[in-house]
């Protein structure tokens, strides 16, 4: 397959064009994928200005600067744009952006993806028919947390410290009217929100991460308060959105306060399509009326229909009937809506903040395939499964000794001083536990900033149970749940999360890199990719870069580095 940049109108051939294409390994980089930026030039020819447009004539107009197409190289087809930056005579200056660092999505926020929002009959019937079911039966579940709360504020007084207090025995305790007990929280799987994330962005995830025993049934704990409270139920009712599905039973407010209505029309308000008030203007007029919604159940539908004039300036508040404190302050209560809205249950973090926590929490790399995202541990090869490089060798490639250093793994900080997670040290022959005071003394390092944790469990009121020990709505909480609420990961906390990484580490700190140069045959050259492990100077060794630059259509002067392993 023929360098080049096709499009639907034509083909630009690359093969015997002078670019260089230089590719660095995002293993070795804080980068996903990877990306080109490639100026080049090229000569106009006559099939050119017939397809592209011609581009040489001095009094040219409407011509295009962008094309949308797909960039080959090496027999590998990436999509890319073409464009045209300048024109000299017959010469054009051009450049192909292709390939990408991360994903479009990447920027999007964990409560923009398309994550599950559904309404149940009843939210606590609910919660005890999948406490007892794991991932991928269902894609969220309920595990119990410990939820500190001051019992002395107005509407705590009998909150009993937990959220998802209850089991598929007993069932889970339910509020009462003027009475918090529990709040109901569903938490997502992990695992759902990378498939659902990687599907957003066109890709189906395959690979390690899909059967990591590590994360396989972890759900993701968010501090952004899931429930409800008195205060927060309010809804503005118009014209222009005239209906609303109630997401809390109990006693609700319509107040329609001297709002002007112009011309002749009617206006109904219906409730599950039954008229409950009409009103019949023959003239323009003002509108005034309170009208109290006993609500059953969070299946009901408020509905405001008008005929005749339209009314866009029309609205209405509406709000649920709270409980008032002696100094005129809401009493707040906590209101379980028999809703499951997974895009409230989820940290304040962009979808590509997400992907690298997890990267860096064991090592991963990924790879795009087609339409297949692979998510998969970084493994250094046998020597069986090297690529042989010998035939590219020169006599005396140039060697670079590395400087010695050391890594650090670090975890968010704490905000009680003495649950503080440690920081691991990883060396060139061992790894070790440091508090921050002596890690802050240490030269010569490279921080791997992991962006979350796996909250602890402690004794309360009887039983081990998870509880937040960070706060902050951007804070990723990882709780372990597999239908019961028992189970932790400690492979996931220091020290043990440095078994994922000394091997990779050690290799890089005590590693010697090597580069040097030569003339390939473009066809023989297309097997090796950048993630290879390659067999040369008798050694396996990892590719850090490849710099390639197109001689003519058959050869490539190739310079490359290497880490040797």
């Amino acid at each position: 397959m023929t360098d080049s940049f096709v499009t639907s109108q034509f083909v630009l051939d690359l093969s015997r064009i002078s670019i260089s294409y230089q590719e660095e390994n995002p293993r070795f980089k804080d980068t996903f994928f990877t990306q080109y930026s490639l100026p080049f030039e090229f000569q106009m020819n006559a099939d050119l200005r017939m397809r592209i447009g011609n581009y040489t004539a001095l009094n040219a107009t409407g011509l295009k600067k962008k094309y949308d197409g797909y960039h080959i190289i090496d027999g590998r087809v990436r999509k890319g744009t073409l464009e045209i930056l300048s024109v000299e005579g017959n010469l054009v200056s051009a450049q192909i952006d292709s390939g990408f660092e991360q994903l479009p999505n990447f920027e999007k926020k964990l409560c923009d993806l398309p994550l599950l929002r559904q309404r149940v009959p009843d939210i606590y019937d609910h919660a005890k028919e999948i406490c007892t079911k794991k991932y991928p039966e269902v894609d969220y579940n309920f595990p119990r947390v410990v939820y500190p709360k001051d019992t002395s504020q107005k509407g705590w007084e009998h909150f009993l410290q937990f959220i998802n207090l209850g089991n598929s025995v007993d069932g889970f305790t339910r509020n009462e009217p003027n009475r918090s007990y529990n709040i109901i929280h569903p938490m997502p799987y992990l695992l759902y929100v990378l498939k659902t994330g990687f599907a957003d962005a066109g890709y189906e995830l395959v690979g390690d991460i899909l059967t990591d025993e590590d994360f396989s049934q972890q759900v993701l704990y968010s501090n952004i308060p899931y429930y409800l409270t008195t205060a927060q139920q309010e809804h503005i009712l118009t014209a222009v959105a005239p209906t609303y599905e109630f997401p809390t039973a109990g006693t609700w407010r319509l107040v329609c306060d001297n709002q002007h209505i112009s011309g002749t029309a009617v206006l109904r308000l219906k409730l599950d399509n039954v008229v409950i008030r009409e009103f019949n203007f023959e003239r323009s007029d003002t509108l005034s009326f309170t009208q109290l919604l006993s609500i059953d159940t969070t299946l009901q539908t408020l509905a405001l229909e008008i005929e005749g004039t339209p009314q866009p300036q029309l609205t209405m508040n509406l709000n649920i009937v709270a409980e008032h404190s002696e100094d005129g302050n809401v009493i707040e209560q906590v209101i379980n809506p028999n809703i499951v809205d997974l895009k409230r249950a989820v940290p304040d973090v962009t979808f590509g903040e997400l992907v690298k926590t997890i990267k860096n929490w064991k090592n991963y790399d990924m790879t795009i395939e087609g339409n297949r995202l692979y998510m998969n541990r970084i493994r250094l090869e046998e020597r069986s499964l090297a690529k042989d490089f010998r035939s590219w060798e020169v006599r005396e490639p140039k060697k670079n000794f590395l400087t010695k250093q050391s890594y650090l793994i670090k975890f968010p900080e704490m905000d009680d001083k003495s649950y503080q997670l440690p920081i691991v040290q990883v060396t060139d022959n061992s790894y070790q536990v440091l508090s921050p005071q002596e890690a802050s003394k240490l030269t010569d390092i490279t921080e791997v900033q992991i962006g979350g944790y796996c909250l602890p469990r402690v004794m309360f009121k009887g039983n081990y149970t998870p509880i937040a020990r960070k706060s902050g709505e951007a804070t990723i909480g990882l709780i372990w749940y597999d239908g019961n609420n028992g189970g932790f990961r400690k492979a996931l906390t220091p020290p043990l999360v440095a078994e994922y990484w000394k091997e990779w580490y050690k290799m890089r700190i005590a590693a010697t890199e090597y580069t040097w140069s030569f003339v390939c045959n473009k066809n023989q050259f297309r097997h090796i990719a950048l993630r290879d492990t390659i067999l040369a100077y008798k050694q396996r060794m990892l590719i850090k870069s490849i710099n390639k630059t197109v001689l003519d259509k058959e050869h490539y002067q190739v310079e490359i580095t290497t880490i040797a392993i």
